[in-house]
């Protein structure tokens, strides 16, 4: 059986060439930079395989091809360098199909992964057919899972649930299983910033200082528009907190982070300058809401929107140790199964929402059939920002417009621990698809998109104006080769202080390797310049280290896409 599979795979077109693949197949194998792996899939007419591809120390992209080599589809998940690779092949008609396994990591180095098909079924016919097969992975006892509502035209007209909500205890997932979602809660948070603006009881020109005295003063007028459009300037507070150690499992609160922002002494911009997506702006808003109302964040939420909307089951968390009944708790995939993701902050306004799909449905009927709030309101949330030029940006206040396939869409996505949630407004079609999971390998952009596809078939052939990314290598350009000068070990050893993090971390060598040691965490460095070091693991960060007139090492810089310039003095 294995020389006739041999000989056929001889007979395919060179596009088609690589490793057979069959259901009861698993292959674990390692994948170096610049290389790439292709496998061929034995398919039927109208079949749908679900793949899954588990990372294991190495960030890939995997891209699928019809029987005549024609690229489908490019699938990469959030999850970086761990963590699973959901793919879908679908084929059209019977033939071999591949798929293609590219590094994409960007530190260069190879890595293992784990590959295997889990199920390979019949396309389904209806439409709510279609959307369950989508879920098919996740469908068991043995996973985390999803729950799904779509709404058109004002009406829920599908809603469904999969997987399990709690592992240990066998329990499923139901309409009143209670998410966290994440970056969903912006929207919310927005929304009572507007609505107490409608109330004339603030002004989204006024400084943030006016209400919140304690952040400090940078020189520039930092506005409530600022916050709400991510153009503040601010630095990142989960950046902020990874450096000080505080981990995923941690109690934090909004006093906390709050305590945090009032210490920071720079602004990555000049507010209004640039975009750069901010997580402590949302914080400061909520903040504003209880300051301005007398009330809790919490609170005001609650009676302002969520009882009004008959929301029942839909809370900010404002206690870390408040028990919510039917909370559904994240998982992360390893090699071995699935791990709980710990999740203890309770820091609301960019986050701390919790909520079910049946909840976040009436959210949604909410936007074309008011209850709460006015049209008003809801066309400021969708507008664009504005940045200090006059350019647009393509983020409104807790609302981000995309265009899929030539067709526009309104929402935001969320990624907590092991949860995902995203709403997807199309409103051109009268339709919205809200999604809500408690494992990433629930892919919170590419889900609600091909869900959107099984509605929207007719428009998007019409209007698909997708553009092929393939998906490529690391470059050598991109590899950070630079060697380590043994004559600057001993400037660079030593312990260096940040009054911005109250943190102090000890410059070291490990068995010949550059770390920053912390009491609770260990941070890789890879030499990019003299002086200059990638930091492992941390996308887009470094260190620069900084010397006095006389060449002395006085101190570095660490900087990352949305936390720049803190400083840290050497002792």
């Amino acid at each position: 059986m294995r020389n006739q599979a041999i000989t056929v795979l001889a007979c395919l077109p060179i596009f088609l060439l690589g490793q057979q693949l069959q259901v009861q197949d698993t292959i674990l194998t390692t994948l170096d930079a610049l290389q790439k792996h292709r496998y061929t899939i034995a398919m039927e007419d109208n079949q749908i395989a679900f793949i899954t591809l588990n990372q294991i120390g190495i960030d890939v992209a995997v891209t699928t091809y019809d029987a005549m080599g024609k690229k489908i589809a490019d699938f990469d998940s959030p999850n970086g360098s761990f963590g699973p690779e959901p793919v879908r092949l679908k084929s059209t008609k019977k033939g071999w199909y591949a798929i293609e396994v590219a590094s994409i990591d960007t530190r260069g180095t190879k890595g293992t992964y784990e590959l295997y098909i889990k199920k390979k079924v019949d396309q389904a016919i209806t439409s709510f057919g279609r959307i369950n097969q989508v879920f098919l992975p996740w469908d068991d006892q043995e996973t985390p899972g999803a729950a799904v509502a779509i709404i058109r035209e004002g009406k829920v007209v599908f809603q469904n649930t999969y997987g399990y909500a709690n592992l240990e205890y066998g329990i499923p997932i139901t309409t009143k299983t209670v998410f966290r979602t994440g970056s969903v809660a912006k929207q919310f948070t927005a929304f009572s910033i507007l609505l107490l603006e409608d109330q004339g009881k603030l002004s989204l020109e006024d400084d943030v200082r006016k209400y919140i005295p304690e952040v400090p003063d940078f020189g520039h007028k930092i506005t409530l528009r600022h916050l709400a459009n991510h153009t503040s300037g601010l630095r990142e507070e989960a950046v902020l907190a990874a450096l000080m150690g505080w981990d995923e499992g941690d109690i934090v609160t909004k006093t906390q982070v709050l305590n945090v922002i009032a210490q920071q002494k720079e602004l990555n911009f000049k507010p209004g300058e640039q975009y750069l997506y901010c997580n402590t702006g949302y914080t400061l808003l909520a903040e504003v809401v209880a300051r301005v109302t007398g009330k809790s964040f919490s609170t005001f939420t609650d009676e302002a929107i969520f009882a009004p909307l008959g929301m029942q089951n839909t809370l900010f968390l404002e206690n870390p140790r408040q028990v919510i009944k039917n909370k559904a708790y994240s998982y992360y995939q390893s090699g071995n199964g699935y791990l709980k993701a710990i999740l203890n902050d309770a820091n609301s306004g960019g986050s701390g929402l919790l909520t079910t799909i049946e909840d976040l449905g009436l959210w949604v009927q909410n936007f074309e059939q008011l209850k709460v709030g006015t049209s008003a309101i809801f066309k400021t949330m969708q507008l664009p920002g504005k940045l200090n030029d006059g350019t647009s940006t393509s983020y409104g206040m807790g609302m981000e417009k995309m265009i899929y396939k030539g067709i526009e869409s309104i929402g935001h996505g969320g990624a907590l621990g092991g949860f995902r949630a995203r709403i997807a407004r199309f409103p051109s079609d009268d339709l919205a698809i809200v999604l809500l999971a408690n494992t990433p390998g629930v892919h919170p952009l590419h889900v609600p998109n091909e869900i959107a596809d099984i509605f929207l078939d007719e428009v998007l052939q019409s209007k698909d104006n997708r553009k092929n990314h393939e998906n490529t290598a690391i470059s050598n350009s991109d590899k950070h080769d630079i060697s380590f000068d043994p004559k600057d070990i001993e400037t660079y050893l030593g312990k260096y202080y940040s009054e911005e993090l109250a943190t102090e971390y000890e410059f070291m060598l490990q068995n010949g390797t550059p770390v920053l040691e912390h009491p609770r965490l260990q941070i890789q460095l890879n030499p990019s310049a003299k002086d200059e070091f990638i930091i492992e693991g941390w996308a887009m960060a470094k260190i620069k280290l900084l010397r006095t007139p006389n060449n002395m090492v006085s101190g570095f810089k660490f900087s990352m896409i949305n936390t720049k310039n803190i400083h840290f003095t050497k002792r």
